[in-house]
């Protein structure tokens, strides 16, 4: 019984849980909210109904982490489905060439510095996604016609996981004192 661990009573207490947080949030290791707050909500629709078609995305940004998280931030937006299509959250500069020529769906990420100085060689299949100044450039023939139906509604829905503290806010009933 020597190597039973014995609980500390230093130990920090653990952290509250929140009330409102959605389920498939408890199960990530980092910010998802630097994906709503990098593209409005609007903006989130174009790149989520691009991946549900399975068009090519790229994300664009200055910062290295934003990348990463981006990816994995709409990865998981698309939860229960998995993308099982190419993945590569921050693409090396010695593989542009891949990225260009590459003939199936993906979600790539790529340094500003490195999409300015090819940014014309890339096809116009491509839907670029520019995270610092959210911004989305795609293919008419992908994606404006088909998401108008429903646009509207998932914009919302992904304000609500946005900021879900706010959009319960008035589902709080309160009683009178007697």
């Amino acid at each position: 019984d020597v190597y039973k661990r014995q609980p500390s009573i230093l130990s920090p207490p653990s952290p509250p849980q929140q009330q409102h947080q959605h389920p498939i949030f408890t199960q990530i290791d980092f910010e998802i909210e630097t994906l709503f707050q990098c593209l409005r909500p609007r903006n989130l629709v174009l790149v989520f109904l691009a991946l549900l078609l399975e068009c090519k995305v790229l994300l664009i940004s200055e910062r290295f982490t934003l990348l990463t998280v981006a990816g994995e931030g709409l990865r998981l937006l698309l939860h229960p489905l998995k993308w099982c299509h190419v993945y590569v959250p921050l693409v090396p500069e010695v593989m542009i060439d891949h990225v260009i020529g590459c003939p199936t769906p993906f979600i790539m990420g790529l340094h500003r510095k490195t999409y300015l100085q090819r940014q014309d060689d890339f096809p116009a299949d491509i839907v670029r996604v520019d995270l610092d100044n959210d911004y989305v450039e795609a293919p008419a023939k992908d994606l404006n016609r088909k998401n108008a139906p429903f646009a509207g509604p998932l914009a919302r829905k992904f304000e609500r996981l946005a900021s879900p503290a706010t959009a319960l806010s008035d589902s709080c009933h309160w009683r009178a004192s007697p």
